[in-house]
């Protein structure tokens, strides 16, 4: 007899059988929070989540969630570790801010006085990058060296004048650091970090994890090979549950640590990250949201398959943590922020690049493409370009673009094509449609696109290497194309 998986899955939730693990916690922050959580993760198709929340600067509430339909055969418990991802910054943010305590590492002295760095040399602007840029994402250093030449890294802008988001920057700080203290990234995070605050879930690579880990999911429910850096990578490397990156952010912020200036230079704003959206800005280590009453810092991490955000309110001592192994897990931020915290994060979900919240149409439209198939899926978007208004129809097309490039490029080109036409503007619909093509092999379409993506302003990330690698498959074929 075959058997609907999907309405048999659909059983298991209302029965209350997606297993929620509960590690260290106290009571739930509201009556029915488990059952809004799990329906939440099933709507959105998230398999799991590791969340804590802290009240008056303590760890007030730790769980770990499990949707175990959308999880495959992996059980996840209360030591199941996440991919922090970008999250891992905030551990050089901690080791910096306590050298500069000490007087060890100056925020304003250029790193090259501490440290000469090869692959920076052949521009001299790196003479000007100081820690402050660094930690402030305005270094100008790309994000990652393949980004453009493999052999040295590139400055996208000059210091100080423009926010760049820069792994490799944090990688140049933590190398400094090394120096400064004779130690390596892994010894100074254990002895700074890891053992004084028992962080017993927290690991600087996947060589000295243990095999109780998460397995990340695309944003159509596909899992992915476990990613397995073999040594540590600061930027993004680190490995560890929610409650331990918590108490992390505790330590950062309750005094004992590093001193009040620091803790003011942390909450002060160093770069716009959205000329529309003043509100929300970038400081040295995290994300600001500015509010009429406070400032909210806020950090993502993202690898392929985990999603995660923090928010934390220095003022009122209160934020969450959350984890997810799904490439679509940030889209229950608003909601659980709701459940929880209650912050005003209005700026933040301001910003056009935030993926749309729960409930959305992104997520309804995904609901019925995992259940009916393409053609529903597209029959919803005729009805949403019937109903919505335009700024909501052209963030939708273009988030659900993005979902598809990789899982199905010529849905995603299709959604995109339409968003265009709608809406000729959005430069994020030519970047993601030139995207899409140059996974079809269409790269004289996705040159194009990808080149008007930059007359209409796009700069989340540089376009210049897709445009190289367009320029070099069709140098292939026709050598006169420059």
């Amino acid at each position: 007899m075959k058997i609907n998986i999907l309405k048999h899955c659909s059983l298991l939730l209302a029965c209350g059988l997606c297993l929620s693990v509960v590690a260290r916690s106290q009571s739930a922050p509201s009556k029915d929070f488990d059952r809004q959580v799990h329906r939440m993760m099933w709507e959105a198709g998230v398999p799991a989540l590791s969340l804590a929340v802290i009240r008056d600067g303590r760890l007030a509430f730790y769980k770990t969630f499990e949707c175990r339909p959308l999880n495959g055969n992996r059980r996840i418990n209360d030591e199941t570790i996440f991919e922090a991802g970008s999250l891992s910054k905030s551990f050089l943010v901690f080791v910096v801010n306590r050298l500069i305590d000490k007087g060890v590492l100056q925020p304003d002295t250029p790193l090259c006085r501490y440290l000469e760095y090869d692959m920076l040399k052949h521009d001299n602007r790196y003479r000007l990058i100081t820690a402050r840029m660094v930690l402030s994402h305005c270094s100008g250093i790309e994000n990652w060296k393949p980004d453009n030449n493999p052999d040295t890294l590139e400055i996208m802008a000059d210091p100080g004048t423009k926010f760049v988001y820069s792994g490799e920057g944090y990688q140049y700080l933590a190398e400094v650091v090394k120096k400064l203290l004779g130690q390596s990234y892994d010894e100074y995070i254990s002895k700074m970090i890891i053992s004084p605050l028992h962080l017993k879930h927290t690991y600087t690579s996947y060589k000295t994890q243990p095999l109780n880990y998460a397995v990340g999911h695309n944003s159509l429910g596909v899992a992915y090979k476990k990613w397995k850096n073999e040594g540590p990578v600061p930027a993004g490397g680190m490995h560890l549950t929610a409650a331990d990156y918590a108490k992390l952010v505790i330590a950062l912020f309750d005094g004992k640590n590093i001193s009040a200036d620091r803790i003011r230079e942390i909450q002060t704003p160093r770069i716009g990250l959205d000329p529309h959206n003043p509100a929300y800005c970038y400081g040295p280590g995290f994300e600001l949201i500015i509010t009429p009453g406070d400032t909210i810092l806020s950090h993502g991490g993202i690898t392929p398959g985990f999603k995660n955000l923090m928010f934390y309110s220095v003022k009122k001592k209160c934020g969450f943590v959350m984890l997810t192994n799904s490439d679509r897990g940030t889209v229950m931020a608003r909601r659980i922020n709701e459940l929880t915290t209650g912050l005003d994060l209005s700026a933040f979900f301001r910003s056009e690049y935030v993926v749309g919240q729960y409930p959305s149409h992104t997520i309804r439209l995904l609901q019925l493409y995992r259940k009916r198939g393409v053609a529903e899926m597209f029959k919803g978007i005729g009805q949403l370009k019937a109903t919505a208004d335009s700024i909501t129809r052209c963030k939708t097309l273009n988030e659900l673009g993005y979902i598809f490039v990789e899982g199905n490029s010529e849905v995603a080109e299709k959604i995109l094509l339409d968003n265009i036409r709608l809406s000729p503007s959005s430069s994020l619909a030519y970047y993601l449609l030139g995207h899409a093509q140059m996974a079809l092999q269409k790269y004289a379409p996705a040159f194009n696109n990808l080149e008007h993506s930059k007359e209409l302003g796009f700069d989340l990330e540089p376009v210049e290497p897709y445009l190289k690698l367009c320029r070099e498959e069709l140098q292939k074929k026709e050598p006169a194309v420059k």
